[in-house]
Parts: C-alpha cells; structure tokens; sequence
C-alpha cells in the first residue's frame, strides 16, 4: 500500500498489514492499538523534525522491524540535528504520555492512564543507548562531537553489547520462571540482529 504522508511517499508493506491486523483481532485489551498509535506518532515526530531541518526523505517504508528511510539528502545532517531529530520521536511519547495521565487525573477513565503508560513505554525504551535505538543514535552523534565517527560507532556497539547482554540474560530467565513469555528476550536478539547488521 502505498499513500503521500508531508509529501514524501510511503510504503507499507503486506507484512507489516498482516501482523497489525492479527494484533488487533486477537488483542481484547486495547494495548496493541495503542502501541500502534504510539509508535506511529513517534515516528511521525522523527520525520517533522527531519522536515524542519530540510532533510526529510522523500521515501520511507514501513516494516515490521520499524521505518526504513532511505534518501541521500539525510547524510547532509549536523550530529546536533541527529540529536534533535533522534530525540523528536520519544519527546512525542513523553508529550502523549502527559497529556493522557492529565486526562486521567481530570476525567477518571482507566484508559487514559493506560494510554499515559504505554507511551511512556515507548518512549523511555526508545532512549537506551542500545544502537539504533534513538538513545543508541544520541549516543553516537554525541560521541561523534569528541572524537572520530568510526571510533564512536565502536563505543556504542559496546554499550549496546554491555546492555543486550544482561538483558538477554533476564529475558531467558523471564522465559523459565513464566513457560511463555519471550518478549524480553525476543526484543534482545532483534536488537542484537540490528546491530550487527549495522
């Protein structure tokens, strides 16, 4: 499926459709919806901050793994407009997180202090130091302020190792003590999966 999103084209593939669609059928909570929303607008503030900085691309393509971006013009970026562009999409998160633990507070609806949660969810795991996390990104563009971008890419893919590792430690315990739940530990090695790919 392909529509006009700021005027860049995109692409959702069947995949990500399919998964989305079985999520929300066999998900009575209302959680997978909201991860969806969430998630969306993150990204949505990843790409207007592109757009301030006039560098938003002119394709992007949504996976099950995430958005891919691809445009030769994002290479023209300062690492201060990485940051802010990195940081766009959880400051979304944190902003939606507010104004729904307001909501909460004002109009009493449990909903709306789940809503608060699960953004702030997305958010804050957004922010780990774990390469290509946008905290992984941060990190990278920070260190690429003091020294070379070779050498900070290496410190990052060992702070994302330094964190994965224990992580996926947790998960395959998480695993044994509840018989089911692989979440932790399915995240970790996707993660894992990204970084060495990158």
């Amino acid at each position: 499926m392909n529509f006009k999103f700021f005027g860049m084209r995109a692409e959702v593939c069947f995949y990500t459709l399919a998964a989305s669609s079985i999520l929300l059928m066999l998900d009575r909570s209302g959680i997978a919806a909201m991860c969806i929303l969430f998630a969306a607008l993150h990204e949505a503030g990843h790409i207007i901050a592109l757009k301030i900085f006039h560098c938003a691309p002119a394709k992007i393509k949504i996976t099950p793994g995430g958005i891919k971006i691809s445009d030769t013009r994002l290479s023209v970026r300062s690492f201060k407009n990485e940051i802010i562009a990195a940081l766009s999409g959880p400051a979304v998160n944190i902003i939606c997180s507010i104004l729904f633990y307001i909501l909460w507070k004002t109009l009493c609806r449990d909903s709306f202090l789940l809503a608060a949660a699960v953004s702030l969810v997305i958010g804050l795991f957004n922010l780990l130091p774990i390469f290509p996390l946008d905290g992984g990104r941060v990190l990278c563009s920070l260190m690429s302020l003091k020294t070379d971008p070779t050498t900070a890419q290496r410190i990052v893919t060992a702070v994302s190792a330094a964190i994965l590792l224990p992580a996926a430690v947790v998960g395959f315990i998480l695993l044994l003590k509840s018989g089911y739940n692989v979440t932790l530990l399915f995240t970790c090695f996707y993660l894992a999966y990204l970084l060495i790919k990158q």
